[in-house]
């Protein structure tokens, strides 16, 4: 969706902050403001309300004293490194959990990290998500075919489908 946004004719930068909860958009020089408001409001539908006043400040201040926010580039990269955050923690708690031996540990890893971006990947081609929850609607499917691709490397596929679908529980 923010790769739309930066594409509207008088958008000279739209960003979003480490949550993606709040976009930022700025007009080029000598384009109409209002207009260019009205282009992003109807991109963005039902997925975005307009920020109040006091909102809006606040976030931007933050902006200012060095919050970062993100362009779509920026934005999808963060996607891989969450999915590498996840794949490390799912990997640690379930190992620790099932007394999983390094080999399963780092197979277990990476088996998570390969599934997890490829759900990313889609999400991104598909304009995203109105909410970070998405993820936890997605996670069950994610465990479960976590745990099918990790069926040579575990006695108990049933076991540790369960123990990675609660490490991110609806």
């Amino acid at each position: 969706m923010l790769a739309r946004i930066e594409l509207i004719e008088g958008v000279a930068w739209a960003a979003v902050e480490a949550t993606g909860r709040f976009l930022a958009v700025r007009p080029s020089a000598g384009a109409d403001g209002a207009a260019v408001a009205a282009a992003v409001e109807r991109a963005l539908g039902a997925r975005g309300r307009r920020a109040g006043d006091a909102l809006a400040r606040s976030q931007l201040a933050a902006q200012e004293r060095g919050d970062p926010w993100f362009g779509s580039k920026e934005a999808h990269a963060l996607s891989y490194i969450e999915g590498r955050l996840v794949s490390v923690h799912v990997a640690a708690r379930v190992s620790k959990e099932l007394g999983l031996g390094g080999a399963a540990r780092a197979a277990l890893a990476e088996a998570v990290r390969e599934l997890f971006f490829a759900v990313l990947e889609r999400v991104h081609a598909e304009g995203g998500r109105e909410s970070s929850g998405w993820f936890y609607a997605e996670w069950p499917a994610i465990a479960a075919a976590v745990a099918e691709r990790m069926a040579g490397e575990v006695d108990d596929v049933q076991a540790l489908a369960e123990a990675i679908s609660g490490c991110y529980a609806p």
